[in-house]
């Protein structure tokens, strides 16, 4: 969430208020990656209208921004971190593309408040399709979340929506349950759906 520009990538906070705003008044419910997951493994019913709000790259604006607006207006979301980027605390934070970047503290109190989970979006945020091994990258990843959030994550965003069947591959080895792409396309839940 940024104010002073709209792009695919990112939306005024204004803007961000009444998409959320008119998802409610739609009567839609947010789901998070684990819902997905007990629905397709054991038949967990979603809600009516479900949709997933996700957010790439751990800025610190997803703690001043957009908690406290998910929060009002009842929703949940999901953010997907690139490891590299998050530090351990206030006195050391990361910027990435010159934006501040959340803390392992921050984001651990956000998950204990309840608004917003994280999962991983890579180590260093490279393209993992171009990767020679995109295992070290996945790898890397997962242990720096481990360390940070004091869990293991569970979800996994490719960074730049990149994948391919090697990436693929090192995402489900590493023990991520879900993966995320970037596509201008509707999601068909399914017994069959990838």
């Amino acid at each position: 969430i940024r104010d002073g520009g709209d792009s695919a990538w990112w939306v005024p906070a204004d803007r961000f208020e009444a998409q959320l705003r008119s998802l409610r008044a739609q009567g839609y419910a947010s789901v998070l990656p684990d819902d997905l997951v007990a629905y397709r493994r054991w038949g967990w019913r979603l809600p009516a209208k479900p949709v997933m709000i996700t957010f790439d790259d751990g800025y610190r604006n997803l703690l001043t921004e957009a908690e406290p607006r998910l929060k009002a207006l009842g929703f949940r979301a999901i953010c997907y971190l690139p490891t590299a980027f998050i530090a351990a605390d206030d006195a050391s934070r990361q910027s990435f593309e010159g934006t501040p970047c959340l803390t392992w503290d921050e984001v651990r109190a956000m998950e204990r408040r309840g608004t917003i989970m994280f999962g991983a979006h890579g180590h260093r945020h490279v393209n993992l399709a171009g990767e020679r091994d995109p295992a070290v990258e996945v790898r890397a990843a997962r242990a720096a979340f481990r360390r940070g959030a004091g869990h293991t994550p569970r979800d996994f965003c490719y960074p730049f929506g990149q994948e391919n069947p090697a990436v693929v591959e090192a995402v489900r080895r590493a023990g991520f349950r879900t993966a995320t792409v970037c596509l201008d396309a509707l999601a068909a839940l399914g017994a069959d759906t990838d």
